[in-house]
């Protein structure tokens, strides 16, 4: 919750940010108020929900995960809403 009002402070924020959580993230409040920020402050993101054994990590745990970039948006197959 910090990093949104620290966000939204910055005169020189990164191009990049990722972010991973648990799954049970992207069904919540802060995560609503998270994609409000990002996009108030011109970053377009992308989300999945992937399990290391997807890759042959043997972790069965499904997480979040997020990939912001300032300034992308639809057309970079970024998410902008």
């Amino acid at each position: 919750i910090n990093l949104m009002d620290v966000l939204q402070r910055l005169k020189s924020p990164p191009k990049w940010i990722f972010m991973e959580n648990v799954k049970g993230f992207v069904d919540s409040e802060t995560h609503h108020r998270w994609t409000k920020v990002l996009v108030a402050c011109g970053y377009g993101f992308r989300q999945f929900l992937l399990n290391p054994i997807q890759f042959r990590i043997p972790n069965n745990r499904m997480r979040f995960y997020m990939a912001c970039c300032l300034g992308a948006g639809p057309d970079d197959g970024f998410e902008s809403d």
